[in-house]
C-alpha cells in the first residue's frame, strides 16, 4: 500500500520551517509493507500584520465608557489570525481569535481623552509593536466649565453696546456654543441649533437705563452637556455724564473778603477737582483761588485781592480732563454771581429828642445796603437799664408819648451776617408847657407902681420870659414877674409876656394896663383948676338953656 502526505507551514524564517517539516515527518506512524511519499511546502512570512483601529466607529467623543471597537487589519502572507487590545499600552488584554468588532470598556476616571491600543498577530506569530495602532476618543460626562467678564472687566461702561470676553473649557469633547443673557431667562438663542459658535469674544447690548447689568452665558459642548451654574458678570451702567452744583458755602458774601463756594458733582470725577480746572467768569473781582476736596465734593475758596471793592463773583468749572468713572466727560459748570457790597455805615440814625406828653415820634435808620437785605431790631433801655425789644422794621413809630417812653433807643442791624448798632438816642418826655397864671388886667393911677405877674408849668428848663408892650420887647423884662413904676398915661397899653422852655415850646399871655389921673396926684391947686374947667365946659350949654 502506498500513501501520499501533503504539510504546509508558515514560518518567520526558511530554516525554521524545514526543520519543522522534517519533525512533522519522523512523528508520522509507520506500516510494514507500505509505501509513503511526503509533500511539504513552507512560505516564509517576516512581516507583521498592518491596520487600524476605530473607536465607535471613528466618533470624537463619548459619553459612556463602554464602546465598540472596530479591528481593520490585513496580513498578505500569513493572514490575521488574532488580535488583542489596552488602555494603556502595558496591561493587554487576552489574545484572542481576530474579528470584526469587539467590545470595550474605556478606562474610567475625569473626563479627557481616552487612548486604545491594538496588536494583531498573523498565522507566522508576527505582531505589531506595542503602541504602533492606537485610536483615541473623548469620554465626556461632565459639563462644561467658563468665565466671562465684561469689557475686560472693567467696573463701568458708559455704553450698553460692550465686549464679552469669554474663556470656557471642556476636558471632554470641547466647547462648541454659548449664548447669553441680560436676565438669565430669555437667552440670545431660543435652541442651541441656533446659538453661536463658541468664541473668545463677542459683542452684546446690555438691557436698558443706567444701573447695575448683569450679563450670563450658557457654554455647550460637543457632547451636548450645558454649564449648570450661572456664569456671569456684573457691570454699572453709566451713560450720564457728571453734572455740578455750586453753591455758597455759608451765606451771600457782602462783606466778606473770602468767600467760599461747595461743588458738588453727582458723582465722583476723575481726576480730582484742582486749581487749573476753576477760573473766575470775566467780570469778578480779583481774587487767589485755592481748591480743596475730592470725588464728588470740593470747596472753592477765593480770596478778594481788594476786601474793600464792591462788585460780584462767580467761578466757572472747565469743560476739560475731568469724567466720571464710567468716562463720560464732565461739560463744565458756572455758579451764580454773587454780590459782595461792604458795609458803609448807616447815612439815617436816631438821635436825641424832646417830646411832651402826647406827641408822636418816628425813629429811623437807613444806609447803602446795595443788594443786600439787612435785619433790623429796635431796642429800647428805659430809665431802670430794662431792655426791651421793639419793631423789626427800618422805623419805629411812637403815638402819644408819655413819661414811660422815656428812655434809650437804638436799632440793631444784621447785615451780612454781623450785627451792628446804631447810636442810641435819649427820648424825653415832658408835660406840654402851659401858664397856669396868666397876667391880669389892671387899671392903675399915674404915679403908681404896677407889676404883672404869670406862672408856667411843664415844658423843659430853663424857662425864659419876654414882656413886650404893644408887641414892643421891653429891655431886661426877663423874669416871671414884670413891673413898671411911676406910670403916667402914656403907660398905658397891651402887655404881653412870651415865655420859651429849653426846647421848643412858646406859650404866651397878654394883659390890658389903664393909666389914669387920680385926685391925689392933683393936688389942690389942682382941683381948683379943673373945677374952673368943669364950670367952663358946662358953661355954653347952661346958656343954650336960658334961650
Amino acid at each position: 500500500m502506498s500513501s501520499k502526505l501533503h504539510i504546509g507551514l508558515y514560518a518567520r524564517h526558511g530554516a525554521a520551517a524545514l526543520m519543522a517539516a522534517c519533525a512533522a515527518c519522523l512523528s508520522m506512524p509507520a506500516w510494514a509493507g507500505d509505501t509513503a511519499s511526503i509533500a511539504v511546502s513552507v512560505v516564509c512570512d517576516p512581516a507583521p500584520p498592518q491596520g487600524t483601529l476605530a473607536i465607535d466607529g471613528g466618533a470624537d467623543w463619548t459619553t459612556t465608557l463602554g464602546v465598540t471597537l472596530t479591528p481593520d487589519a490585513s496580513d498578505p502572507v500569513s493572514g490575521v489570525s488574532l488580535m488583542r487590545f489596552s488602555n494603556d499600552g502595558i496591561a493587554w488584554s487576552d489574545w484572542e481569535p481576530y474579528a470584526a468588532t469587539k467590545s470595550w470598556m474605556l478606562a474610567g476616571g475625569a473626563d479627557g481623552l481616552r487612548t486604545v491600543y491594538a496588536q494583531y498577530a498573523d498565522e507566522a506569530g508576527n505582531a505589531n509593536g506595542d503602541l504602533a495602532i492606537s485610536a483615541s476618543i473623548a469620554y465626556d460626562v461632565e459639563p462644561p466649565l467658563g468665565n466671562i467678564l465684561i469689557n475686560g472687566g472693567a467696573p463701568y461702561a458708559n455704553s450698553r453696546d460692550v465686549t464679552l470676553a469669554l474663556d470656557a473649557s471642556d476636558s471632554g469633547a470641547g466647547v462648541e456654543r454659548m449664548r447669553f443673557s441680560n436676565d438669565g431667562i430669555t437667552w440670545s438663542a431660543e435652541t442651541w441649533d441656533t446659538a453661536a459658535s463658541y468664541a473668545e469674544s463677542a459683542p452684546w447690548t446690555l438691557a436698558a437705563g443706567d444701573g447695575p447689568k448683569t450679563v450670563y452665558v450658557q457654554f455647550r459642548d460637543y457632547a451636548g452637556h450645558v454649564s449648570e451654574e450661572a456664569i456671569a458678570d456684573d457691570i454699572i451702567l453709566d451713560t450720564m455724564p457728571p453734572e455740578a452744583d455750586i453753591m455758597l458755602a455759608d451765606r451771600t458774601p457782602s462783606t466778606l473778603d473770602r468767600v467760599v463756594f461747595a461743588v458738588t458733582f453727582t458723582e465722583d470725577v476723575l481726576p480730582d477737582l484742582g486749581v487749573a480746572g476753576v477760573a473766575l467768569v470775566p467780570g469778578s473781582l480779583a481774587g487767589d483761588i485755592e481748591v480743596t476736596g475730592s470725588g464728588a465734593d470740593y470747596a472753592i475758596a477765593i480770596s478778594m485781592s481788594d476786601a474793600d471793592a464792591d462788585g460780584t463773583v462767580a467761578v466757572a468749572i472747565a469743560d476739560t480732563g475731568l469724567a466720571d468713572a464710567a468716562g463720560n466727560p464732565f461739560a463744565g459748570a458756572v455758579s451764580s454771581a454773587y454780590t459782595i457790597h461792604n458795609w458803609h455805615g448807616l447815612t439815617l440814625e436816631p438821635s436825641e429828642v424832646k417830646l411832651y406828653t402826647g406827641q408822636s415820634h418816628t425813629f429811623a435808620v437807613d444806609g447803602d445796603f446795595g443788594p443786600i437785605v439787612p435785619v433790623f431790631q429796635w431796642k429800647y433801655a428805659d430809665q431802670a437799664k430794662a431792655v426791651y425789644d421793639g419793631p423789626a422794621a427800618p422805623s419805629w413809630r411812637l403815638e402819644h408819648v408819655g413819661p414811660n417812653n422815656r428812655g434809650a433807643y437804638w436799632c440793631e442791624i444784621v447785615y451780612d451776617g454781623v450785627t451792628r448798632e446804631s447810636a442810641h438816642a435819649a427820648m424825653q418826655v415832658e408835660d406840654p408847657l402851659l401858664i397856669t397864671t396868666p397876667p391880669a388886667n389892671a387899671s392903675v393911677y399915674a404915679g403908681n407902681d404896677h407889676t404883672f405877674h404869670v406862672q408856667a408849668a411843664g415844658g423843659y428848663s430853663p424857662l425864659s420870659y419876654a414882656w413886650k408892650k404893644d408887641g414892643a420887647i421891653i429891655a431886661g423884662a426877663t423874669q416871671p414877674s414884670y413891673t413898671r413904676y411911676s406910670l403916667d398915661t402914656s403907660d398905658s397899653g397891651l402887655y404881653a409876656v412870651e415865655i420859651t422852655d429849653a426846647n421848643t415850646a412858646v406859650c404866651f399871655a397878654s394883659a390890658n394896663l389903664s393909666v389914669t389921673w387920680g385926685m391925689t396926684a392933683l393936688g389942690l391947686p389942682g382941683l381948683m383948676i379943673l373945677a374952673a374947667a368943669i364950670l367952663l365946659a358946662a358953661a355954653p350949654a347952661w346958656k343954650r338953656r336960658k334961650i
